[in-house]
């Protein structure tokens, strides 16, 4: 047994450690880019209707987006390494978690809402699974009392999980990511043990101002890297912006 505790011991520790270094991770990245958001909800709000438990669903939409398993890959994801796809899907989480603080924020207002402090954080938790119509709605108060919001949720499915579920949408699909890492950084591993490395850039388009405090008066192309691959690139560009292309020749400095 005193062995078993050190064990459990060291476990503890890990976990703690682990989760500390994921919330760095997290808090790094920006939010996914607002049409590509729109995108993915609609895989997410399927899987939670389907498989009618939260738990189930993120494991399996992680699959699907993660992966490329078992399921239609959302289209923010298609032909993406996993640990890019993952990195994405960090970001996806970022962006729920920055629309559900604004929906937050606008519904204390919504008329005719009656909810305790849980209830109210369990609705705002699962409202963006309604989709970008009824949370435009809410925020431009063409939806402006909760009558209407009701009215706007046209499936009864959709509108017994947004309305009346206790979903813990954030936090199950936090949870999911934890772990999903410990087997994309294993793939991660092998990749790079695979690939021999060819040089990548990633090339943006910048506005320009010829005075800080001027007009843009043109567009000024850079190019950022290199990077030792395309999966680098890749991960680059999709936190940054750019196209990741290969490098064939010359020298590029960051």
């Amino acid at each position: 047994m005193s062995n078993l505790k050190e064990l459990a011991k060291a476990r503890r520790e890990a976990n703690d450690a682990y989760g500390k270094a994921f919330r760095k991770e997290v808090q790094s990245l920006k939010p996914m880019d607002t049409a590509e958001f729109w995108e993915v909800i609609p895989a997410l709000t399927a899987r939670v209707t389907k498989d009618r438990d939260v738990d189930a669903a993120m494991h399996n939409l992680m699959c699907n987006a993660v992966y490329q398993s078992y399921g239609e890959c959302p289209t923010p994801f298609e032909d993406l390494s996993q640990p890019i796809a993952w990195e994405l899907m960090v970001r996806f989480f970022n962006k729920y978690e920055e629309v559900k603080s604004t929906l937050s924020k606008k519904c204390q207002e919504l008329r005719g809402l009656e909810r305790g402090d849980d209830g109210y954080g369990d609705l705002m938790d699962s409202l963006p699974l309604a989709g970008e119509d009824v949370v435009n709605g809410l925020m431009s108060d063409d939806i402006a009392t909760y009558k209407q919001l009701e009215s706007a949720i046209t499936s009864s499915a959709l509108k017994k999980l947004v309305l009346h579920g206790e979903n813990y949408i954030c936090m199950k699909l936090e949870e999911t990511l934890q772990k999903a890492y410990l087997s994309v950084s294993r793939d991660e591993e092998d990749d790079e043990d695979r690939r021999p490395g060819e040089p990548h850039v990633v090339i943006t388009n910048k506005p320009y101002k010829e005075q800080s405090w001027g007009r843009s008066t043109g567009v000024m192309q850079m190019v950022v890297g290199p990077f030792h691959d395309h999966y680098e690139a890749e991960a680059y560009a999709k936190q940054e912006g750019g196209v990741a292309t290969k490098l064939f020749g010359g020298v590029v400095t960051r």
